[in-house]
């Protein structure tokens, strides 16, 4: 079963009580305390050198730093599984706690392997043989855990993590799980899959092949590059609703959903990371209103009391966490941040600093204005995803779609992009022509006619009659050739800023020194034809670039600009006087 074929399968798993918005949560009743994760089981750990084959070449060698329980009793595994240990190699990330450290698993050797092995190994006592098998080990200090919990501004907990991780499970693809958690006197070791891949965040504006030296435009254009198409986008964000939906199936709010929280493979295979912030959300008791139970019972959940926003990252706390003064849904915080992270795969930008009214950019969207916006800063995106991105950012929550509403929404379930790439302007050009569109007041009367223009895809058909853009392709002219109109536009353009700017350049370095000049050898009407001339230099039309270049005048070394200038002024002015005259 494919990616697609998966994601609508999992449309059926929806349930009614997985449809309930904001109001219906309030007639639920007053909002209540979340529930406390069931204990975890951590089994006690050494950390000791042991003998080891080499699955690989079969010698034998001694390992240092290898992670494994202080026993093994027979009730701890089943028949089917050996005991594992974990050789520790290098720290890939550096936490709160402690660090998080990369480990080859290594299985007990059975009585059989041990038989056939003996031709290999001449050291009867090697009980662990290494495998291919890579996890991911968390170790938190004790005493960084006592001196850290319970402080406001510390509220990730590794304990309430292990019982949250331990409560998930470890089988879905896109949420991580927990394989193992083991302690000692010093240590607490979440031991967990190991993802090869970056975070979100990583993969959208890390730029590892730039240097110090290398320059913003290659950098742009790298980063260009990384930001995906809608179609790359809409893959990406599936698998985020994926992870969502296993979270409320389980009837946990994740708190921090973000792009480093969200982890992805060079196969763009992503999962959700980092439940030390994570709530069990409360529901209704079916057999007392005045209590509350978890999903289990298949009723609906409960507003939560407002819970801080400390810990979080501000860019995707939503409105009602901000605020601390209204009743949280959590399954629908953690949808407003899924809200931004797809605005960010979309546009390759962030919609807001934080979900306050002072902040501009928030107070548009956030009132409906989102699509306007996208018209005012020129960036091209299809009318679905606009919808889409507008119903999971209202202010209300209210307002805002479910995660029903949103896996079904058209954008998600499009099997191709309705707004072909080839018709967009991608962020970082649409930028640049901004910034050269306000070089140059000078320039700004000729330029609005084209970069001011709306897209041809937007535009109205007598709004391209009259527009001096190319003209838009027809339903049935090749992408290539629209591509080209478009590039000659730009070409044009940028010409004719080109030379406005030198006119411009030209008319203010000399400007003083000829209306000096002329102020001395003319008067009367003469003075008032300089003037007029020196007046309409600013609007004169720029010719055609097929327009035959002027000829120059003759080289004559003995004679200035200014001179000639004078010249043809003295004549002009004859000319005027002469037909006053007449």
């Amino acid at each position: 079963m494919d990616d697609w074929d998966d994601f609508v399968a999992s449309l059926d798993d929806f349930e009614e009580e997985d449809d309930v918005g904001y109001e219906q949560l309030e007639q639920e009743g007053p909002p209540v305390p979340p529930l406390e994760f069931p204990t975890p089981v951590v089994f006690q750990a050494q950390v000791a050198s042991v003998k080891a084959l080499d699955h690989r070449n079969g010698n034998v060698r001694w390992l240092d730093n290898v992670l494994m329980r202080s026993s093994f009793s027979s009730g701890n595994y089943n028949n089917r599984t050996l005991p594992k240990a974990f050789l520790v190699r290098k720290k890939i990330s550096k936490t709160t706690y402690g660090s998080v450290r990369v480990a080859v698993v290594l299985r007990k050797r059975d009585d059989d392997e041990d038989d056939d092995n003996n031709s290999m190994d001449n050291d009867n006592d090697t009980k662990w043989i290494s495998t291919e098998e890579l996890v991911a080990i968390k170790i938190s200090a004790w005493n960084k855990i006592r001196q850290l919990r319970g402080q406001q501004h510390h509220v990730g907990d590794p304990l309430r993590e292990v019982a949250a991780l331990q409560y998930v499970g470890n089988y879905n693809p896109h949420v991580v799980g927990c394989i193992e958690t083991l302690q000692d006197d010093k240590n607490l070791y979440t031991i967990m899959p190991y993802h090869h891949g970056s975070n979100l965040h990583g993969r959208l504006f890390a730029d590892p092949e730039s240097t110090t030296n290398s320059s913003s435009n290659r950098s742009s254009k790298q980063r260009q590059q990384r930001k995906p198409n809608e179609d790359e986008a809409r893959k990406i964000f599936r698998q985020l609703l994926k992870g969502l939906q296993h979270l409320q199936r389980k009837g946990v709010f994740h708190r921090d959903i973000s792009l480093d929280n969200l982890l992805i493979s060079k196969s763009n295979q992503l999962r959700i990371v980092d439940l030390s912030m994570s709530l069990r959300v409360p529901y209704s008791d079916p057999c007392n209103e005045w209590n509350v139970t978890d999903v289990s019972e298949g009723t609906i959940r409960r507003l939560l009391k407002p819970q801080g926003k400390a810990g979080g990252r501000l860019m995707y706390l939503a409105p009602e966490v901000l605020t601390e003064t209204e009743p949280v849904d959590g399954f629908a915080v953690d949808l407003w941040a899924a809200g931004v992270i797809l605005f960010v795969l979309c546009v390759g930008l962030a919609p807001f600093k934080f979900a306050e009214p002072r902040e501009k950019r928030y107070a548009k969207i956030s009132s409906g204005g989102l699509k306007s916006l996208m018209k005012s800063l020129r960036i091209s995106l299809s009318p679905e995803a606009c919808d889409l991105l507008q119903n999971m950012l209202w202010e209300d929550p209210r307002q805002r779609y479910t995660l029903t509403e949103v896996m079904k929404h058209p954008w998600v379930m499009a099997t191709d992009s309705s707004n072909k790439e080839d018709d967009k302007i991608p962020v970082d050009q649409q930028q640049q022509a901004a910034v050269d569109n306000t070089l140059s007041s000078d320039a700004a009367s000729v330029t609005s006619q084209s970069s001011t223009e709306p897209s041809q895809a937007d535009a109205k058909p007598e709004d391209k009659a009259g527009s001096v853009a190319a003209p838009a392709a027809t339903a049935d002219a090749p992408t290539a050739e629209a591509r080209q109109a478009v590039s000659e536009q730009r070409e044009a353009v940028s010409a004719v800023n080109l030379r406005l700017k030198r006119a411009v350049n030209n008319a203010q370095r000399i400007g003083p020194k000829m209306k000096e000049a002329i102020s001395k050898n003319l008067s009367g009407g003469a003075m008032l034809s300089a003037m007029a001339v020196l007046s309409s230099a600013e609007t004169i039309p720029v010719p055609p670039d097929d327009d035959p270049a002027p000829v120059p005048p003759p080289n004559n070394s003995n004679v200035s600009p200014t001179r000639n200038l004078l010249q043809r002024l003295g004549k002009r002015s004859t000319q005027s006087t002469n037909t006053t005259v007449s």
